[in-house]
Formats: C-alpha cells, structure tokens, sequence
C-alpha cells in the first residue's frame, strides 16, 4: 500500500470534511490528529510539598565514603586529561584529525507541511486545507483494492468446505444466471436447494443422460427461485461465471471440480469487464435453447427429493423413454416371428399342387 495508516487517516479527515463544504485549517487537523480523545482534568491543588528521605546513619557514612572517592577522582581528572593529550598530540603517535562540527539541526517538517509537499492536500488563502485529485485517487484505489481483496473467494483444493463456501457467496447475492458449460445435475440441485440462482446456461456437450436428469430436477415445485435451463449451440460457451445483478464472477474451473481438483478463485470483474461479460452472456442467452423450466403445480407433483433420486437413476441407466420403446420393440419383433410348426405348414402348403394345408 502507498498510503500509510496515519497519511489516510489524515486524508480521510480532511476528504470528510470538505464533503461538508468545510476546509479545516492545519492546527485543526492537528488538534484532532494529535488529540483526538478528550484531555485529562487538570492536577488537583498541593496540599503538601514533598519531602525527601532521611538514608540511615551506617547509609551516611558510605555516602560520605563514596564522595570522597568522587573528588579525589575529579581532582586527578585534569592532570591525567592533560598528560594524555600531550602524548597524543606528539609526534610518537601521529596528528590526530578533527570531526566535522555542526550546528544543531532544524525542526523536522511538519506532517501535514509533508502532505502538502506530496501534493496529498492543498491549501488556501485562509489556511484551509483540502484533498487534492491526486490523494482522492489514491483513496479510492485502497477502496477498490479492498473490497476487491475481500470478495475474492480462493476454494482450496482438498478443503471439504470449498464447494460450501461456494454455495454460501453464491446465496448471497440473490437470483443469479450460472453459466458452467459442464455443469452436471448434482451442482444444479444444490444450487436449487441452497441459493436463489434462477437461471442455468449449459454447453452442447453436456451429455443427453445429464440433460434429462436437469430436466426431471426443474419438473419439481418448492425451489427457492423459479429456475429455467438452457443449452448453447457449439463453440458459444468456455468459461463460467456467475452473474447477478450488481456484481459478476468469474470461476476458473467447472463447479462439479470444485474443492477436489486443484485450487481455483471466485473472483469478481471490474465494472467495465462485468458489464460487457453480463451483455454478452444476455445474447447468448436470449438465443439459447430452452431445456426445461419449472412445471405447473399439480396436486400429486413430486418432491425434490423424489427427482434428486430419480434424476440420479435416469444418469445411470440412461434415457428411461428409450429403454421402455426398447422393450417395445423387442416385443413385436417376439409376435412377427413364426413357429416352428407353422414354418413346417407354410412349406407344406407351398409344395401341394391345389395350394391346400396337408
């Protein structure tokens, strides 16, 4: 980050108020920087000075000892000063060099002098300070990026609660369109049960076992959302988002890969993106074919459960309208074929000269 936590909450304070139409001075961007909590109550008045300890009598005398010690090293000090400067300043041991001297040091700047020597504030004739397009656009660049960074949703591979967390992020933002070419009938239920997405967009090589086992899901009543299906023709659909109607997601695998091969985000598009994916993803789906959408209610319309298990049957055993025309046909074939009796009596018939049943 470019803005440290007390340059922001400087600009901050500032940006505040000029959104106020006030332009706050320095001293008083400072009172409530430096000061910003209410000052403690002045010191009650003296009642008594203090008065300092008396150390014991064996305690004097060692005092008294060590000042002793103390002048009689004091009173050397010169003379031991001088005895080794003149050794050093002989030529036995050289020229000594002397250190640069300097005056003492300035002030340091001011922190908000600083600020405006960024360019972070500006101020006018009265002293009045205010965020300058520079700082104004830092701030919402740390805005984006943390909201961008919060929304951010990275499913582990192997988390047990990836695909959960999913469906959570996903319930949140109310009726979405779910575009995954590949998306298969266990992610369409739990998308039914637990979010209000109402909209599914599938590839053309979603197999023909998968399709029926969708369409038998949306023939239930009791989803949350009023769901509809469809299919693109070829070469229409690759990736997966998910679109609502503020924000879009883009997913870098298919859902029924999730939290099981490798680790993937959910991650949502700048504004200018999502806006032209949601317009593009629109047309494809306005001339997309309708797979199914949810049927009329009926007094003995089955549960979801009911179809959960029943779309998982139809996905293993494959299309249950082909299997029974099978058995059908089958059983025709079975009525056409003759006896062996009767093949006995046709050639029979056929080799007596008047054409009579011997």
């Amino acid at each position: 980050m470019i803005l440290r936590d007390e340059h922001r909450a400087a600009l901050q304070y500032v940006q505040a108020a000029n959104s106020g139409g006030y332009r706050p001075t320095i001293d008083e961007v400072d009172e409530w920087r430096l000061r910003p909590d209410p000052l403690p109550g002045k010191r009650g008045k003296l009642i008594s000075p203090a008065v300092a300890g008396e150390p014991s009598i064996w305690a004097k005398g060692l005092i008294e000892n060590t000042r002793m010690l103390e002048s009689f090293a004091e009173a050397l000090r010169p003379s031991l000063l001088s005895m080794g400067n003149q050794l050093l300043g002989s030529a036995m041991f050289g020229t000594p060099g002397t250190p640069a001297r300097y005056e003492p040091d300035g002030p340091p700047e001011a922190f908000l002098a600083s600020l405006i020597r960024l360019s972070w504030l500006a101020s006018d004739d009265r002293g009045g300070l205010s965020t300058t397009p520079l700082s104004r656009a830092l701030l919402r660049a740390e805005e984006v990026a943390g909201q961008e960074a919060a929304d951010v949703l990275v499913l582990a591979e192997g988390d047990p609660l990836a695909y959960a967390s999913l469906l959570g992020h996903v319930a949140e933002m109310g009726q979405v369109l779910v575009v995954d070419p590949y998306l298969k009938p266990e992610q369409l239920l739990s998308f039914l049960q637990h979010t209000n997405a109402n909209r599914f967009l599938i590839g053309s090589r979603a197999n023909h076992g998968s399709v029926v086992a969708m369409q038998t899901l949306l023939s239930a009543t009791g989803w949350q959302a009023v769901p509809e299906l469809k299919q693109t023709a070829p070469g229409e659909l690759h990736d997966r988002y998910i679109i609502g109607d503020t924000h879009v997601y883009t997913l870098g695998m298919s859902l029924n890969a999730v939290g099981r091969s490798n680790t993937t985000v959910l991650m949502p598009l700048p504004e200018d993106a999502a806006d032209h994916i949601r317009s593009v993803m629109e047309q494809i789906w306005s001339g997309a074919e309708t797979l199914g959408n949810i049927a009329a209610p009926s007094l003995q319309s089955p549960s979801p459960e009911h179809l959960a298990a029943e779309s998982t049957r139809v996905v293993k055993s494959g299309n249950p309208r082909t299997s029974t025309t099978r058995k059908r046909a089958s059983k025709k074939v079975a009525a056409k074929k003759p006896s062996a009796k009767g093949a006995r009596q046709a050639r029979a018939r056929d080799s007596s000269p008047n054409g009579d049943d011997t």
